[in-house]
């Protein structure tokens, strides 16, 4: 049997280890229930517009 002390670190850090699991579990879930946030179509349209000219602009 280990010493008390010693007993006591292992689970002090056991207990940590398990919050800072519960933790990030739950900030992974909050992140995959987060819905997807599309770009307005003008922005798309003007990105799209941009490339276009950027990409012809060479020939």
């Amino acid at each position: 049997m280990l010493p008390e002390t010693l007993q006591f670190v292992i689970a002090m850090i056991a207990c940590a280890i398990n919050e800072r699991m519960q933790r990030t579990l739950a900030y992974y879930e909050t992140r995959a229930r987060r819905p997807f946030v599309q770009a307005p179509d003008f922005v798309i349209r003007t990105v799209r517009g941009i490339c276009e000219t950027t990409l012809n602009s060479g020939r």
